[in-house]
């Protein structure tokens, strides 16, 4: 074989090593924006949340430790403005669990692993400080709305601190 045979091989390896590479790099680019673009919707989740209690402050009353939970209005639509509420919070919950858990499992780095260690730790606080979504999220309908990985996560918080509580 001549070189001239061989120009058309090499420059087709060429081009295929430079395209490999470049699918790499979308690739990983791709994943990288996802994780970014979630994180802002999860942060801009909460935001939403805290501009509710600003705009409503009634909405507070959902907390056993805020002074306004000592005169809660049973209201049906002031009951109704709650239950929507704690609502929000569990999807927020379901889909922050889902992404950490089911679409990065084990993939996860270390700014995932402290992400959801933080999101656990706000998780389990409104259900610490929370009674009415306690309650709200052991009804059936709960219970049918959300993945069950997420239902048993979120029973094994309220088990604990149905536990916590009992023996204080």
């Amino acid at each position: 074989m001549e070189i001239v045979e061989f120009v058309p091989i090499v420059i087709s390896v060429v081009s295929l090593v430079i395209s490999f590479a470049s699918v790499v790099i979308v690739w990983r680019f791709s994943y990288l924006s996802l994780r970014a673009s979630t994180l802002n919707e999860h942060f801009r989740a909460l935001v939403q949340l805290d501009c509710q209690i600003i705009n409503h402050p009634d909405l507070a009353a959902i907390y056993d430790y805020d002074p306004l939970s000592q005169k809660k209005s049973m209201d049906p639509i002031d009951v109704a403005k709650r239950t929507a509420f704690i609502y929000l919070y569990f999807n927020i919950f379901e889909n922050v669990y889902i992404f950490y858990k089911d679409i990065l499992g084990k993939k996860q780095n270390s700014m995932d692993v402290k992400n959801w260690e933080a999101w656990e730790r706000y998780i389990r606080r409104i259900f610490t400080e929370s009674s009415e979504a306690r309650t709200l999220f052991k009804q059936e309908r709960s219970k049918e709305a959300y993945c069950s990985n997420f239902t048993t996560y979120v029973f094994d918080i309220i088990n604990e601190v149905e536990k916590e509580k009992a023996i204080a």
